[in-house]
């Protein structure tokens, strides 16, 4: 009987194991705020010319993620497009020094973690990263290039932050006194 009870444990434990392995998911939301710009992620009224925009997050506001692989991201609209931008935007991640957004960082070592198009006209700008990006710790930047498209007005929520992030359209550059809302999902689970 007890030979019979061992082994039923063992292939118990052997079906439990998977379930047990499975990764931990969990989101963390940034800049939850009520204030908008037309600017940031996106300057939806100028989509008409190739943009390159950025955001920086204090590595104070993302501890709950160290140690953690970054799986995706959303940010909230306040107003949607009226039509498609039909604009296809890269979205690269890396860990910098600087604490702020006051000048376009072209040093950061940056990795791409998703390329799609977009349209603008959904409520929340959802993207799930084709591949994850290991956070250690950090100031995390975000970088947002898009390709020519169709401009049509959008805004954003987010809260009002000193050079919280950096719009670059056409010959336009200029910082940012706004970071957007934003949720990161992430996960335990190796990248």
């Amino acid at each position: 009987m007890k030979k019979h009870i061992t082994g039923f444990l063992a292939f118990a434990a052997l079906l439990l194991a998977p379930a047990l392995a499975s990764a931990t998911t969990d989101s963390l939301t940034v800049a939850d705020g009520t204030s908008t710009s037309p600017y940031i992620p996106i300057y939806g009224y100028f989509v008409d010319a190739a943009q390159h925009n950025q955001i920086v997050y204090p590595a104070d506001s993302l501890s709950a993620m160290a140690g953690q692989n970054i799986t995706g991201l959303t940010f909230y609209m306040s107003q949607t497009a009226s039509e498609s931008w039909n604009t296809t935007v890269t979205i690269s991640l890396g860990i910098v020094e600087q604490s702020d957004a006051s000048t376009l960082n072209t040093t950061a070592e940056l990795t791409q973690v998703w390329q799609g198009l977009v349209t603008g006209m959904d409520a929340v700008l959802d993207i799930a990263f084709d591949d994850g990006f290991a956070y250690t710790e950090g100031n995390l930047l975000v970088d947002i290039q898009t390709t020519t498209g169709s401009w049509k007005q959008t805004a954003f929520y987010g809260v009002e932050l000193v050079n919280g992030s950096y719009l670059t359209y056409s010959y336009n550059s200029t910082s940012q006194n706004f970071m957007p809302k934003t949720k990161f999902t992430y996960s335990d689970q190796p990248v």
